[in-house]
């Protein structure tokens, strides 16, 4: 089964972990096992990414996620959609950080298309 990777960006006036609890609800919703070993093949996996400027380090909740700096398939459409991102506590953008990845060897995904819409 291909895997479909896209990230998206709105606004919210739940507080983080309110919203990590929603997302694990829709997760829930759409057929996600509550408990998986790590890594393992799954229907839907939904990742907050970051949350305004905010830095967490939480048992439940690390913000930003830590992956974001060193996966392509991840910043890619992050810089499509949100290119002056600003990973907190630096002056590294989303198209920084995609560009100095991709300079060490890492290829951008395979293919976004950031004009998609959903009904």
């Amino acid at each position: 089964m291909p895997y479909l990777n896209l990230v998206i960006a709105g606004e919210t006036k739940q507080e983080p972990r309110a919203l990590l609890h929603r997302c694990a609800e829709i997760e829930a919703a759409l057929g996600r096992a509550a408990k998986h070993p790590a890594w393992s093949p799954r229907t839907v996996d939904i990742d907050m990414l970051a949350y305004h400027d905010m830095v967490m380090n939480d048992p439940a909740l690390t913000l930003p996620h830590p992956g974001i700096s060193e996966r392509a398939f991840v910043l890619q459409p992050l810089a499509e959609i949100l290119p002056a991102w600003c990973y907190p506590g630096t002056n590294n953008t989303a198209s920084v950080l995609l560009k100095q990845l991709t300079a060490h060897g890492t290829p951008p995904a395979i293919r976004t298309d950031s004009r998609l819409a959903f009904k």
